[in-house]
């Protein structure tokens, strides 16, 4: 049975040797016995990178944001209920994925609820609807949920407006980045 410790980051392209994982119980002297560990490749596509297959009830535009991970985002706004936006992301392998997506939630924000396709396929709604309003400014990643593919190719990420929360102000949708990380 594997446990999970959490995430963790390395620097891409380090060579051998320049990376390295300690496990330990912190404030106790007793021991830590680990058979194996399992790293996984987690693919992010920022947002402002990916080709936009569709867009329609809004304006899609790239938007500079310091929260944002590399100062970039995408946005969908005014946006209307069914209005969508589609993301291709290239090259994604055969397997079973949780698919996350890092917001900007705000007082004027949409709710959305993302369907998934390998290009030219049909799309399977992943998840719940997302809500994404706030009070207050928050980055946030959110864990849609699970999708696989039998296929190595270009999938589809089709983000709908399906309404609002009824303390928003608004249906517009701001995207930092997607992971898709092997299940």
């Amino acid at each position: 049975t594997w446990v999970s410790l959490g995430g963790y980051s390395f620097p891409e392209g380090q060579g051998s040797g320049s990376s390295s994982v300690l496990i330990r119980n912190a404030g106790t002297s007793g021991t830590v016995v680990a058979d194996a560990v399992r790293f996984r490749k987690i693919s992010t596509a920022e947002t402002e990178n990916l080709a936009v297959l569709s867009v329609s009830g809004g304006t899609h535009a790239i938007t500079t944001d310091t929260g944002m991970s590399n100062g970039k985002g995408t946005s969908l706004s005014p946006g209307s209920v069914g209005g969508h936006v589609v993301y291709q992301i290239p090259n994604v392998a055969p397997g079973t994925y949780l698919i996350k997506a890092r917001v900007k939630k705000l007082p004027n924000r949409a709710i959305c609820q993302l369907a998934v396709a390998n290009h030219g396929g049909s799309y399977t709604n992943v998840g719940v609807a997302q809500d994404l309003y706030s009070a207050a400014v928050s980055f946030t990643e959110l864990s849609i949920g699970t999708w696989t593919t039998t296929t190595t190719g270009t999938k589809n990420l089709r983000f709908t407006i399906t309404g609002k929360n009824s303390s928003s102000t608004g249906y517009t949708m701001v995207f930092d980045y997607f992971r898709l990380v092997p299940q």
